[in-house]
């Protein structure tokens, strides 16, 4: 499982290739090898708590949305109804009025 490519800078991902290739030819990481590598696998855990910061900014977002959503759902219904309560009465009073014509 490879790490994302927005994850590490290309300068980061080139230490922890080299060193991995070291070790795989033989050679053993050095103490500069782990420092280097401490450094990468600090800069990463600050980005992944940056980054569930922002999911749970997002989250919150998203609940806001949905009651934001219920609120207009709410408000169209109401809406509805109005519509349909003018719609009725002049229905009824357009049919009064065509009566009273015909008679």
């Amino acid at each position: 499982m490879g790490v994302p490519e927005d994850v590490l800078t290309t300068e980061q991902r080139l230490a922890v290739r080299e060193i991995v290739e070291a070790c795989l030819h033989g050679r053993y990481p050095t103490k500069e090898d782990f420092s280097e590598l401490k450094m990468i696998v600090a800069e990463v855990a600050q980005a992944q708590a940056r980054t569930e910061k922002r999911v749970e900014q997002l989250a919150e977002a998203q609940k806001d949305l949905a009651r934001a959503q219920k609120r207009t759902e709410k408000a169209v219904q109401d809406l509805a109804r109005q519509v349909g309560g003018l719609s009725e009465n002049l229905g009824g009073n357009l049919e009064d009025l065509s009566y009273q014509m015909v008679s």
